[in-house]
């Protein structure tokens, strides 16, 4: 019995030498236009996520980064009731090749890459989900990018994820300032 789930979700994460921040989206069946998606914009600030600011630029941890997209977007649609607990496989797409190899391996090079992936192994068993991650280039992994700059235009603020509450995220911090 295939148990992938119909719906279709993407990803993205964006660093300068100084900010950092992940969007993205989730539809339930094919969507045609972004006010179909369910999605989240996410500033990763210094006070709740320390570990992506710990080097010279927050831009060092953009595989990390790519990975907490991925997390963050796997706990909101769980969390908000937009996919019930149950074994489901979910088609994810991200534009960066290497962590869509990391992701689908479910291993990683660095060590917040690591945490954040046992992080989304804990709550995606819990959940009963199982991403699969496709590549898809820049230009095509549009709406997700437009999520991580604020550009909101033609998505439904009704349908905007409620944030995932930053005190669970407690385990992923002691990981990651564990070495």
């Amino acid at each position: 019995m295939d148990n992938t789930h119909e719906g279709q979700g993407a990803t993205d994460a964006a660093a300068d030498d100084s900010t950092a921040a992940i969007g993205g989206w989730w539809c339930n069946q094919q969507p045609t236009e972004k006010m179909d998606v369910w999605w989240f914009s996410y500033r990763v600030l210094p006070g709740d996520h320390p570990w992506a600011f710990k080097k010279a630029s927050p831009q060092r941890e953009i595989a990390a980064l790519e990975l907490f997209g991925l997390s963050y977007l796997m706990k909101a649609v769980h969390k908000n009731g937009v996919i019930r607990r149950g074994q489901h496989t979910l088609r994810m797409t991200m534009d960066n090749k290497g962590e869509v190899f990391v992701g689908n391996k479910w291993s990683a090079r660095s060590w917040s890459s690591a945490a954040i992936m046992a992080d989304l192994g804990i709550h995606c068993m819990a959940a009963g989900l199982h991403p699969v991650l496709q590549h898809k280039h820049r230009e095509l992994n549009t709406w997700a990018d437009d999520l991580l700059k604020e550009a909101l235009a033609g998505f439904d603020p009704k349908k905007r994820l409620l944030p995932v509450a930053t005190s669970g995220w407690a385990l992923l911090q002691n990981l990651i300032a564990f070495p």
